[in-house]
């Protein structure tokens, strides 16, 4: 096994050892004097005890992480405020037994920035670390209850009944604390990649809950103006010309920033969804001037829609911080749609 660490010592031993007090405690073993206890030098002493408890606490650790914390995993994933992308599809809620997309993507961006100094998401490990000693706590009760079933010991029936209370009260303790664990780190990984990625280089001016809004500078002559030169880490720009009535989007993305931008001559519309209150908000476009563009930004994993309601042909200018087509995942808003 290597070199073990004093927690990896103390993740073991812990429900191992609470595993033997259930069965010494509650369960009266046959000979013993005290009715309830082994006598400890009669099979080695307290260092076969430990070495008992750390072989069936690393059984027990190893078979939470397998298999029972995979599914309460998936399950609390049920909660839209709990995923990460709040807006994926449902689909794959049957999957319990097999990892899915939120579970995945959100385990490899875990790895990824716990490797960083600086990550935020490093500092919840400790966190995490808790809820399995919470859990594990509940299987070395069950555990210990098992073996003294199997062995067919008398039980002491008010310490039976308090270990069945300290069952619900460990496992109703770490779903609670897995469910808060999970809310701080999609709110934390979020904002880590919002913060990384969500401008490049454009300056942000208002933020709301579900988009922001930046400004770019014009540069060049006044009969050839261009946007400045903020988007330098290989972003696009594209054209979107929206007849009256006509509109864009109806989707979401999980990865690619986008700001959209009204050169005019009319207004746009930008309605963007809520996805846990399932309410639309609308914001309007306002034609860019020649000494300030607004540029508005849905937040990573808001549907968006923008509309034309005007009565004449109005350009849409998208920026994007890269082009890719697999990150676009259609949804719908509950708007009638006319997609240009």
């Amino acid at each position: 096994m290597g070199n073990l660490t004093f927690q990896q010592i103390f993740r073991y031993a812990l429900p191992g050892g609470i595993t033997l007090l259930i069965l010494l405690g509650v369960y009266k073993a046959p000979g013993s004097e005290s009715g309830g206890h082994f006598d400890v030098t009669s099979i080695g002493g307290a260092a076969v005890l430990s070495g008992v408890a750390l072989v069936v606490g690393g059984l027990i650790y190893t078979l939470h992480r397998a298999i029972a914390y995979p599914i309460i995993y998936r399950l609390l994933l049920f909660a839209g405020p709990l995923r990460l992308d709040r807006a994926m599809s449902r689909a794959w809620w049957w999957n319990i037994l097999w990892t899915s997309r939120e579970e995945l993507e959100r385990d490899i961006r875990r790895w990824k920035e716990r490797t960083q100094k600086d990550s935020p998401v490093s500092e919840l490990q400790e966190w995490g670390t808790q809820i399995h000693y919470l859990y594990c706590s509940c299987w070395a009760i069950i555990v210990g209850h098992l073996l003294g079933l199997l062995l067919g010991w008398a039980t002491r029936s008010t310490l039976y009944c308090l270990s069945g209370w300290l069952l619900l009260v460990f496992f109703a303790a770490g779903v609670y604390h897995h469910a808060r664990h999970l809310y701080f780190e999609s709110k934390v990984m979020r904002d880590a990649e919002r913060s990384k990625s969500s401008t490049f280089g454009i300056p942000i001016k208002e933020k709301h809950e579900l988009y922001e809004i930046g400004t770019l500078a014009l540069v060049g002559t006044h009969s050839d103006h261009k946007l400045a030169p903020n988007i330098d880490q290989g972003g696009n720009v594209h054209l979107n010309v929206l007849e009256p009535g006509a509109k864009a989007g109806n989707h979401y993305h999980k990865k690619v920033q986008e700001f959209f931008i009204n050169p005019g001559p009319g207004e746009l519309l930008l309605h963007l969804k809520n996805v846990n209150s399932n309410l639309v908000e609308t914001v309007n476009m306002l034609p860019a001037s020649l000494s300030e563009i607004k540029a508005y930004h849905p937040r990573l994993g808001v549907p968006h829609i923008i509309e034309n309601r005007g009565t004449h042909q109005n350009t849409l200018i998208i920026v994007v911080d890269k082009d890719n087509p697999s990150d676009v995942y259609p949804i719908s808003m509950g708007i009638p749609t006319n997609i240009a």
